[in-house]
């Protein structure tokens, strides 16, 4: 009986230096990155990341900004469909090409990031912000002006891209 004891008090401890030690990854991959709370919050949120290296956090980052990608031009989508105002729907279809392109540049930089190849995974990571940046911009560069329906969205996705890019730049 006291060996079956001992044993279980050394497996609970290993359990929670291990969690312990993988918790302090997360913090310390998350504080090198431009969105702290959000990278930890996002982490953390996923069971699995307890366990995972560093290449495997920007890998989870890199898939939250493409599932946020998609959330994205989902919402676009249906914006175009119910949206009156022409100048409106002119920036937004021109979005929802940018946001193709968007899906495609993060496809690519989990692909790379796979490969390890770190620096073109960075700069996938990175054509997909400047075609983020390039919808929203197309509401500021109509002669009208009409404001943007998804500037919340593009921000959110702007914000996880350069987390799983932050974290990339890390494994050079």
């Amino acid at each position: 009986m006291m060996k079956s004891t001992n044993i279980i008090v050394v497996t609970m401890l290993l359990l929670f230096v291990c969690e312990y030690s993988s918790a302090d990854l997360i913090y310390d991959t998350c504080q090198k990155t431009k969105y702290s709370s959000l990278c930890e919050s996002t982490l953390r949120a996923n069971f699995r990341m307890a366990t995972s290296d560093v290449k495997g956090l920007g890998y989870y980052m890199f898939e939250t900004s493409l599932n946020q990608a998609i959330t994205n031009n989902n919402q676009i989508s249906s914006l175009i469909r119910t949206t009156k105002d022409p100048a409106s729907k002119k920036c937004l279809s021109i979005c929802s090409v940018d946001y193709k392109s968007i899906i495609d540049n993060i496809h690519l930089a989990v692909v790379k990031l796979n490969s390890n190849a770190f620096t073109e995974s960075v700069s996938a990571g990175n054509a997909a912000i400047f075609a983020d940046w390039n919808c929203e911009g197309s509401f500021a560069n109509e002669p009208t002006k009409p404001q943007s329906p998804i500037t919340g969205i593009n921000n959110v996705f702007f914000q996880l891209t350069t987390i799983a890019i932050n974290i990339v730049q890390t494994l050079k």
